[in-house]
Parts: C-alpha cells; structure tokens; sequence
C-alpha cells in the first residue's frame, strides 16, 4: 500500500482569493491550521500547514489570495526558496467561471514544469454539474495539469482523493533534505500559535482593524514546565494600535485570555502568554 511507504514534499496551494484554499489545506492536514473566515483576505502569510506523522512528512504552503493588484505573485517567484523545492502545486477555483484574476494565474501556470492538480471547491452549490464540462474543457486546453478533481472543502467531498493523489506523486520523491525534524517542529508549532493569536484579533476585532495584521513570535521557553510565549503583534500604524489595545488595555487583555485558552488546549500544556503590539 502506497500510505506504508516514505512520503516527502512541499506542496503549494494556490488560487485567487476567498476560494477555500484554507479550508482545503485544514481538511488535507485534518486539523484546523488556517484561519478559515468570511472576511476575504484572512491568509496573509505564506501558510506552512506541515503534516508529520509516521513515515509521513509533507509541508503545504498555503499562499495568499492573488489581490487585485497583481503583486501577489510569490509562487512564481523562481528565487524563492520555497518555490525551488516545491514538488506538486494545488490551484483552487471555484464555480462554473473563469474570472480575471485565474486567467494570470493560468498564465503563470503554464511557465511552471510542476505536477498540477486542479481543484474545483465548492462544487455543492452548483446546482447543474452538466455546466462543469465547458469549464473543465477550457482548462484542460489551457493548463498541461496531472489532474483535476471536483470537490466540496467544506463538506468534506473528494478530499480522500485529493490526498490520495498527492501521495502518488511523492512517494518516489527524494525531496526530503529539507524536511528535518527541526525545521518540522520549530515552524509548525510556532504558526500554530501565530494563528490562533491572528485569529482572535479577526474574530473579536471584526470590521474595526485590516485584514494585514501580522503575529510574530519572538520566544518560548519553558520553567517549571510552564510554556512562557512572547508574541508581537504588528501593525501599520497608531490607530491600529489603540483598537488592539482598547480602553485601558480591555481589548488585547480579552484577546489573550482567549488565545491563551486556546493554545493551552491545543498543546495540552500550562501557557503563559505575553503579548506587545508594535507599530512597524
């Protein structure tokens, strides 16, 4: 059986901007590892969704919504380190129609020798599936891709084959001089926390502050088998500032309560977190 065997590899997930790419990526992984909203635009970072379990490792990266501006281009940025190990790319699209922005994308694709596999999301809410094959039939004139899969992230529909395909593909990958167990341990646990912290701020927060708030962990250490974490939060300017921290410091002490809670429950360890807004 080909889930026996070594598997290696980074994989990309790429897609214009509220298709489900995280939702995806937390259904592949099986845990919650993206923050998943309906504010557009809530992935940020270059998520790395990391999967290690027994023979098992992979590392999914999670790109950004490509923005109106045309500038988020960074899976096609060839001097990126990630781009140059990356072993499969996932584009997501949604729906019966191609829109402007997957049309760059397209575009982009074709210059990328890469395993492809397209995912049409949210296919529970076409209503005529027969509109899908024009649609599937301008892709595969467009995109050379291994494969292409109907899916619903969110009803959890085809994600086994999803899965099952990517293990087909890396399982004869040698791609694993990248994949210690450091690099595997240090960035999984600290975006777990980094998310969690930016997910609050969204949840609670809402409309009040942009979607570009970023979450950087400075440190942990341990005494007593106390967790202590230390974690900026930045922002652009002194307005974003005031409504994090809120009157007499109301909001961010709510904020980190409930990060705390959190992260305490993901970890299963005694947390004590420490949280500084920054201007950038």
């Amino acid at each position: 059986m080909i889930f026996k065997k070594k598997i290696y590899g980074f994989v990309s997930i790429i897609g214009r901007t509220n298709v489900g790419k995280s939702t995806l990526l937390n259904k592949i992984i099986g845990k919650k590892i993206s923050i998943t909203s309906k504010k557009k635009k809530t992935t940020i970072n270059n998520i790395l969704g990391i999967y290690n379990k027994n023979l098992h490792k992979i590392i999914y990266i999670d790109n950004p919504g490509f923005l109106k501006n045309g500038k988020n281009n960074y899976l096609f940025n060839y001097n990126n380190k990630f781009v140059c190990n990356i072993d499969i790319i996932i584009y997501v699209i949604e729906g019966t129609i191609i829109k402007k922005y997957d049309k760059k994308i397209i575009n982009n694709l074709k210059k990328i020798n890469k395993p492809i596999i397209i995912v049409i999301n949210k296919i529970d809410i076409i209503k005529n599936k027969i509109y899908l094959l024009p649609y599937i039939k301008f892709l595969k004139k467009n995109i050379n891709f291994t494969e292409l899969i109907p899916i619903s992230a969110k009803f959890n529909i085809n994600i086994k084959i999803i899965k099952k395909k990517i293990y087909s593909i890396l399982v004869n990958n040698n791609n694993n001089n990248n994949l210690n167990n450091y690099f595997i341990n240090k960035y999984s646990k600290n975006f777990i926390i980094s998310e969690i912290i930016r997910e609050k701020i969204i949840r609670f927060l809402g409309q009040e502050l942009p979607y570009s708030t970023i979450i950087k962990i400075k440190n942990i250490n341990i005494i007593n088998n106390i967790y202590n974490i230390f974690s900026l939060i930045l922002v652009k300017n002194k307005g974003q500032k005031k409504i994090i921290i809120g009157k007499n410091g109301n909001k961010i002490k709510i904020i980190g309560i409930k990060s705390r809670k959190e992260i305490e429950k993901k970890f299963k360890k005694k947390i004590n977190l420490f949280l500084k807004v920054i201007i950038i």
